[in-house]
């Protein structure tokens, strides 16, 4: 992480300079939540610094853009990560929803349905309601909520899932964004599998596979974007570049 917010601040100026004609909504951060993204441990007070100092720094260049804050992953309060639910919590408390114009949270459920109560426990995308709650607790219930990472693996990790599970978890999690109705936007994570080792939870996550065949997933995102040619035009294609800054 930067070791101080003008870096921070500076770099988010000139990215917003570069890239304004192209990026209309920017993430500040990624799963700021989890040590292993936020080190040594993460500090919701030194987050919001970063936040408070890079909002400002985009929209000072691009005043209608949309800013998110750095997507919240599943996790437990252990001394060493932080729930989402609990960072949500600190967040609002310190005033950091003055920063973003978008809740951003990486809602996995795996092996779970999203909708799957029995499970809200840990489920992070059933525990989203208690996020929503804060955000209505501080008056916050207009700002919307975007799952920006979402899926599960497929492959023979002891994690993974069937594909069959795979779609059936993806299908649920967007029937349930729907029927919910203040999560906006779910971000299916990933196109295609990142390499052929089944034994690999990241190389897995795919609606495709490396070789680009279809898994039973690639069929729900399909029907779900049926009404976007741009979304099924890039389904469909097997070179289509899609660009991405992160």
């Amino acid at each position: 992480m930067p070791r101080r917010p003008g870096g921070l601040r500076r770099f988010a100026r000139q990215a917003a300079q570069r890239y304004s004609t192209r990026v209309t909504h920017w993430e500040i951060w990624n799963e700021p939540n989890l040590t292993n993204f936020f080190r040594p441990r993460p500090d919701v007070g030194k987050y919001v610094e970063l936040l408070a100092a890079a909002a400002p720094a985009v929209k000072s260049v691009q005043p209608n853009a949309r800013i998110l804050n750095g997507g919240l992953a599943p996790a437990v309060d252990n001394g060493s990560d932080i729930s989402p639910v609990t960072y949500v919590q600190q967040l609002y408390a310190r005033g950091a929803h003055q920063y973003f114009d978008i809740l951003s949270v990486h809602p996995y459920s795996y092996p779970a349905l999203p909708s799957d109560a029995s499970t809200q426990s840990w489920n992070t995308f059933y525990r989203m309601r208690l996020m929503r709650d804060t955000m209505v607790q501080y008056g916050d219930a207009a700002t919307p909520v975007w799952a920006t990472e979402f899926g599960a693996p497929t492959g023979t990790a002891s994690n993974a899932v069937s594909t069959q599970r795979q779609a059936d978890i993806i299908a649920d999690g967007i029937a349930e964004a729907r029927r919910l109705g203040w999560v906006q936007k779910v971000f299916v994570y990933s196109m295609r599998d990142r390499g052929t080792n089944q034994a690999d939870v990241e190389q897995n996550f795919g609606l495709l596979y490396q070789n680009f065949s279809a898994k039973s997933s690639r069929a729900v995102v399909a029907s779900a974007t049926s009404g976007c040619a741009a979304a099924n035009d890039t389904l469909e294609s097997t070179n289509t570049p899609v660009d991405a800054v992160w």
